[in-house]
């Protein structure tokens, strides 16, 4: 576990699903009716944005967050979605730097740099995504060393208290890689590594309050053990969040810690 982080967080990326409203009123409903309510987690749903209103006022359980912003509050940006609209909509945190988001947009650090600022700015918490892609380069550590610092380079140490940071193995994600690759052990060292990036990059005082979570492949089978032994203060649930009762069940296995 973190440090000093008292609350564990557990976020849901529900990614490109549902396929309609009527499907996601439903999957809000049940996800309201599973959950209960603890003091020392923090449940989060990131629904698609078009759901971000429906979600909010259903979800009472849950914060709510979006899996993407923008840099830019307004202007001529056909598509895009700022910070500011997002929160205006309900939206308490945002996923940033999704390594879908890299291969698919085409994301880089810079850009995820600038979206970084900008969630903060507004008053949302950036959850910031890093995570090598494959093992088998040599420089893997060096890889997500660079997404790190890359990726929160001008942050001020006073914004940091609204910073998340995600470990997510690209490699790890719906993967049946042998145990001794994806397991507590890799995930513990990688979550000291980006501990001590913090600390060189913030100081002890301000870096043991950034929480680490793990996300790759997460369930309620899992989770238990990441918390425990792979040194993180929470994770990032992908599959898993769609269904109501394994993403509850993940919740409570985390309350009981």
């Amino acid at each position: 576990m973190g440090i000093l982080t008292m609350k564990k967080y557990i976020i849901a990326n529900w990614k490109e699903h549902p396929a309609t409203l009527v499907e996601a009123k439903k999957m809000i409903r049940e996800l309201e009716s599973a959950l209960s309510a603890y003091k020392n987690v923090v449940p989060v749903v990131c629904v698609p944005s078009l759901y971000l209103t429906e979600t909010r006022a259903a979800l009472k359980k849950a914060e709510c967050g979006v899996q993407d912003i923008f840099w830019r509050e307004s202007g001529s940006y056909t598509g895009m979605i700022g910070a500011g609209m997002a929160k205006s909509a309900g939206a308490a945190y945002a996923i940033i730097g999704h390594s879908e988001r890299r291969e698919y947009a085409g994301e880089t650090n810079d850009m995820t740099q600038k979206k970084i600022k900008s969630a903060l700015a507004a008053g949302l918490f950036a959850v910031l995504c890093v995570g090598e892609k494959t093992r088998e380069d040599d420089d893997y550590i060096g890889f997500v060393r660079d997404q790190v610092k890359e990726g929160l380079h001008g942050i001020s140490a006073r914004r940091a208290g609204k910073l998340i940071i995600t470990y997510e193995p690209v490699w790890a994600i719906s993967s049946q890689k042998p145990k001794e690759l994806d397991s507590p052990e890799t995930t513990k060292e990688m979550s000291i590594f980006i501990r001590r990036l913090l600390v060189d990059m913030y100081g002890q005082a301000v870096a043991v309050r950034i929480p680490i979570l793990y996300g790759g492949s997460v369930t309620s089978k899992n989770t238990h053990t990441l918390l425990t032994d792979g040194g993180v203060d929470g994770v990032l649930v992908g599959r898993a969040s769609l269904t109501a009762k394994e993403f509850a069940k993940i919740v409570d296995e985390a309350a009981l810690l």
